[in-house]
């Protein structure tokens, strides 16, 4: 076996080394969705992940100064919206615009808006804040699911949108 001390660790890094190495990881990509003043309230994450399956558990990671945070806070009903792969402009689009969300693109379900042609979305209620540096992670309670299992997923990885090939899914009978 070869020793740890051949493959040069780096300790001395910066930020945006660290950002380009964690972009090693691919992952998909969600759109939060939260009723906003004038309608839909949107923010794209690929910070997210399964925390539990019983009871219903996610978690987003939020930066601290993200707009959406603050709209968390108020209205804890949300959506996390998984994208589809022909999805990548919607994705640039609330990864950092000051526009308004495009009512086009939405709908709603149970008074919460969600993106009308994504691969998922999950309908959640807020139920934990933890802080932790520069970003909040926020672990909300899964209320409801809609699939549509004929779209493949947008995926991010090295900075570059992609879409994963298609592949059925078990429903629940």
């Amino acid at each position: 076996m070869q020793s740890i001390s051949d493959h040069n660790p780096h300790k001395d890094f910066d930020t945006r080394y660290l950002r380009n190495i964690l972009g090693e990881f691919a992952t998909g990509v969600t759109v939060l969705g939260c009723t906003g003043d004038d309608g839909p309230a949107a923010m794209t994450a690929n910070a997210f992940t399964s925390v539990s399956l019983t009871p219903p558990l996610v978690l987003v990671s939020i930066g601290t100064k993200a707009r959406m945070l603050k709209r968390l806070t108020r209205n804890t009903a949300h959506s996390i919206n998984f994208l589809s792969g022909h999805q990548e402009p919607m994705a640039r689009h609330y990864g950092g615009s000051k526009l308004p969300a495009d009512d086009a693109h939405w709908a709603t379900v149970e008074g919460v808006p969600i993106i009308a042609e994504a691969v998922a979305s999950l309908g959640c209620q807020v139920v934990a804040r933890h802080r932790h540096g520069d970003h909040v992670l926020v672990v909300s309670a899964v209320q409801w699911i809609v699939h549509n299992p004929d779209r493949s997923a947008l995926t991010f990885h090295r900075g570059q949108f992609g879409a994963l090939p298609m592949r059925q899914i078990d429903r629940p009978h």
